[in-house]
């Protein structure tokens, strides 16, 4: 605006000007204009606001000169973190380049592009030796609220003598598959050959001791032939190991391939073997051997492994799994005082995150009862140190811990009959939701 420029202001603007006494000093600048106005003259503006226009000015032009440097940095900013709020929200996901039916991040596994978060629980068709029965569990493991089931085949069973694999009867795979598809229930299937050893996890640092219990079965549910014709050590490299077992695993293979959930069946992993460990050498290639034969047979799900306590077993290296898991027993197996609790492990989290961070936290095998020995206290007694109390406390804190694949076990122990069970046990498992199931019958 120029020294001659006009700024019209109404009427009302008068009083306003002539209520102070600057106003007047100007009085003598107001010129009648047009009917309703007045003049008003920079020199006027100037005089009066003299005392804060020049700072207003100068910061007013510091603002315009730095607006391109500062305005981009901002956005730049703003848009790395969107990226990277997106980036957290939606990780990349994997495979387990067989498959892209089933994927996972950090956070969960996905099935067919949704998410799904498994939630589990063990059941031995061995230990309930009747088909018809079967479909009847896997329903109530749905009304409990569970959409997944965890299966052991017992290698001594099903491969009773050299050359023998007998999938008949309540041996039979494909009962299995179709009951779970008519539940509506997804299955890890783990059949072994060994099918063992569980861990007392029992502090913050998860310091564990662990006790060969052969999952309550004797041998561990390696056939008993084996023990005795095979001249190397069971569960290695060794060459007569390595042909005892490929036969029993290619009848897995053979009789899974159609149950994938890669076409249309309800088989969602298969665990490698159970509980170990990647050292020494011999044992990591075992199980590298092991995943060789279910490719090479024309598995396409993921590959899962159950670690005995915080063991880091077979999370990278020789024989690493696609889907590592923990295994976790905070309570024992001694319910001589049921009341009494160890400590809630508070560490899983942080576990989880140092040692396997891309992938979804899961744990085959989280305490849902406990055994009871020859001479022992009794499944009453068992029943309480696993129960509501402790499900409401321990099963919470996984949740805490951002556990997003469980398996309770057990959920139905069932009946280890004739020669099956290990000789610390007289019988059945006491499992998680027994009195649901009590219930519901």
């Amino acid at each position: 605006m120029t020294h001659d420029q006009l700024l019209l202001l109404p009427d009302s603007k008068q009083s306003l000007l002539s209520s102070s006494p600057t106003a007047v000093e100007y009085k003598c600048d107001l010129d009648e204009l047009t009917p309703g106005h007045r003049r008003v003259t920079p020199r006027m503006l100037w005089r009066r606001y003299h005392s804060w226009a020049l700072p207003a000015l100068l910061s007013l032009c510091l603002v315009l000169l730095t607006w391109p440097a500062t305005g981009g940095s901002s956005a730049l900013a703003a848009s790395e973190a969107t990226n990277h709020l997106v980036a957290r929200a939606d990780p990349p996901r994997k495979d387990d380049g067989f498959t892209d039916v089933v994927q996972w991040d950090n956070y969960t596994i996905f099935l067919h592009g949704q998410r799904l978060f498994l939630h589990s629980g063990e059941f031995h068709t061995f230990r309930l030796p009747v088909p018809d029965l079967w479909l009847d569990i896997f329903q109530k493991m749905v009304a409990a609220g569970l959409n997944g089931v965890s299966i052991y085949i017992h290698m001594g069973a099903t491969n009773p003598a050299p050359g023998v694999i007998d999938f008949n009867d309540w041996r039979a795979l494909q009962p299995i598959y179709d009951a779970a598809k008519l539940a509506g229930i997804f299955i890890v299937l783990r059949p072994g050959p060994y099918v063992t050893f569980m861990i007392l996890d029992l502090g913050i640092f998860a310091w564990s001791l662990a006790v060969t219990i052969n999952a309550e079965t004797t041998a561990g549910g390696i056939a008993h032939w084996a023990t005795s014709l095979v001249a190397g050590t069971l569960r290695t490299n060794a060459t007569d190991w390595t042909a005892a077992y490929e036969p029993y695993i290619d009848g897995i293979i053979k009789e899974t391939i159609p149950y994938e959930v890669t076409s249309g069946g309800p088989v969602l992993a298969v665990q490698v073997d159970n509980e170990y460990s990647q050292s020494p050498i011999t044992r990591a290639e075992y199980f590298a051997n092991l995943e060789k034969q279910y490719r090479d047979g024309g598995l396409l799900v993921p590959l899962t492994y159950n670690d005995p306590g915080q063991g880091r077993n077979f999370i990278n290296g020789t024989g690493a799994v696609d889907i590592y898991g923990l295994d976790s027993y905070p309570q024992g197996f001694d319910c001589s005082n049921p009341t009494h609790w160890a400590p809630v492990v508070t560490n899983y989290h942080q576990y989880h995150a140092t040692n396997n961070p891309s992938e979804p936290w899961y744990m085959p095998e989280f305490q849902g009862g406990s055994f009871d020995p020859w001479g022992g206290p009794g499944y009453d007694a068992c029943e309480i140190l696993t129960g509501p109390d402790f499900q409401d406390v321990f099963y919470k804190q996984n949740w805490a811990s951002n556990v997003k694949l469980i398996s309770y076990y057990m959920f139905y122990g069932g009946t280890s009959w004739g020669g099956l069970p290990f000789p610390g046990v007289y019988t059945r498992f006491v499992q998680f939701g027994e009195c649901v199931i009590a219930k519901l019958m």
